[in-house]
């Protein structure tokens, strides 16, 4: 390696045709979306580990629904800023700001919201599922009101390559 200077590398996003988030929760009365600004790009579906990794966007400011992942969960921060925010007496209070590189490992079971900062952000997740199940969407009360299972990922995969006959989504899926 050498120590001459180089143009920071970026991460080039423009081959990658992000999908929406929870496509079938229902608009707000103001013709806005849950999950607007928000996409992601699965990567892959490991059934023998029970593994899945995606990109995940989030626009400027952006956060997405509380949620938690069941299993163990690492996050590599690619481009932008993470913002975690955990539930305070009634108050979501941001809680970490992660930027480029940054690592972090969660075991589970964790109810939170994360969101872009100022420029948005990129994350890489690599989410273990528990039972087939990899997320729940919740509610301010963390009462569970969607998920994400293995098989909503790998469906999402498969659209992702124009493959209409992988496997359908869940009947309360949040992708």
């Amino acid at each position: 390696m050498t120590d001459t200077a180089s143009a920071p590398l970026l991460f080039d996003e423009s081959g990658i045709s992000w999908q929406p988030f929870a496509s079938g929760f229902p608009r707000r009365p103001d013709g806005t979306h849950p999950s607007d600004g928000l996409g992601l790009w699965v990567l892959g579906v490991d059934r023998s580990t029970a593994t899945v990794d995606i990109f995940f966007r989030m626009d400027p400011w952006v956060r997405c629904q509380p949620h938690r992942h069941l299993g163990h969960t690492t996050t590599v921060v690619v481009a932008g800023e993470q913002r975690t925010y955990s539930l305070q007496d009634g108050t979501w209070v941001e809680t970490e700001v992660r930027r480029p590189g940054s690592y972090a490992v969660v075991d589970g079971d964790h109810f939170h919201q994360e969101g872009g900062g100022p420029a948005g952000g990129i994350v890489h997740l690599s989410m273990q599922a528990v039972d087939g199940m990899v997320w729940e969407v919740m509610d301010e009360r963390g009462e569970p009101t969607a998920y994400a299972t293995l098989d909503d990922f790998d469906h999402v995969l498969h659209r992702q390559h124009g493959d209409a006959e992988g496997p359908p989504p869940s009947r309360r899926c949040s992708l």
